[in-house]
């Protein structure tokens, strides 16, 4: 899991209405710092090692259909689990049938690409820290998924 769920106290969050013609996304520029620094020995000791090696070394979640997110309906934001950044809203979480959770966009300048289409990596923008990868999908209206 490389992200997490959070769910403001206050009640239920308010759904954030963003056109679905443009992602909002940018490619990573050549050379780029992040602008949050991970300590990587006390995110090693926070995260089990599946999430570390997700975050931190481009692993891969097993897509078997059984990720706690896939079928998670409650409202709020995904965090970037290594440093807290919000990077989707729950109102563009969707069930696409890979396995993995989806999103049909996030929150404006919370995710960064590297590499180059139909099959780019998408990281923290805060942390840089891997999300997984954004592809083409034609069941949604903004013709990607994250």
């Amino acid at each position: 899991i490389f992200f997490r769920l959070f769910s403001p106290p206050w009640g239920k969050a308010q759904h954030l209405h963003m056109p679905s013609q443009v992602p909002h996304v940018r490619a990573m520029a050549s050379g780029e710092k992040p602008s949050v620094v991970i300590n990587e020995e006390e995110l090693k000791a926070r995260l089990d090692p599946l999430a570390y090696r997700v975050l931190r070394q481009a692993g891969t979640e097993p897509g078997n259909g059984k990720h706690p997110f896939v079928q998670k309906k409650d409202e709020g934001k995904y965090l970037c689990r290594a440093c807290g950044q919000a990077l989707f809203p729950s109102g563009c979480k969707y069930v696409d049938g890979s396995g993995w959770p989806a999103f049909k966009d996030a929150l404006p300048g919370a995710v960064l690409t590297v590499g180059k289409p139909p099959s780019q990596e998408i990281v923290c923008s805060s942390c840089h820290s891997h999300l997984g990868h954004m592809f083409p999908d034609s069941h949604n209206p903004t013709g990607i998924r994250h």
